[in-house]
């Protein structure tokens, strides 16, 4: 192979790691995400959001940490017991405090779709 074709391969390479985030939107939290949804069975108050704890299927309740920080999808609600949620959290479990108490730890979510 000359010089010009082996700069042109490089040149394509280069330009394909670039484009490829951008062109299929590639999120690199998004990515390490799981997916969540079920029904909330309570709420516990932080002071950093909502420690909600979610009936999920075939796993039973797990915790997740609901802010004001995160995308709800449609509806602005505030999550509350019995409401139905569907959404993706990170898989990296985050102290809820109360005070200077720590209550417990949860899932932070990143983004959420309710029933109202």
């Amino acid at each position: 192979m000359n010089k010009q074709h082996t700069s042109i391969i490089i040149l394509a390479i280069l330009l394909l790691v670039i484009c490829f985030p951008i062109m299929f939107n590639v999120n690199i939290a998004d990515a390490m995400a799981m997916p969540f949804g079920g029904r909330v069975t309570s709420v516990q108050p932080c002071n950093n959001g909502l420690l909600l704890f979610v009936l999920v299927p075939l796993r039973g309740i797990l915790p997740f940490l609901w802010t004001t920080g995160n995308l709800p999808y449609l509806t602005h609600v505030v999550p509350h017991p019995a409401q139905e949620m569907l959404g993706r959290a990170l898989m990296a479990p985050v102290p809820c405090t109360l005070g200077t108490t720590v209550v417990g730890t949860g899932f932070p979510i990143i983004y959420h779709g309710s029933g109202i």
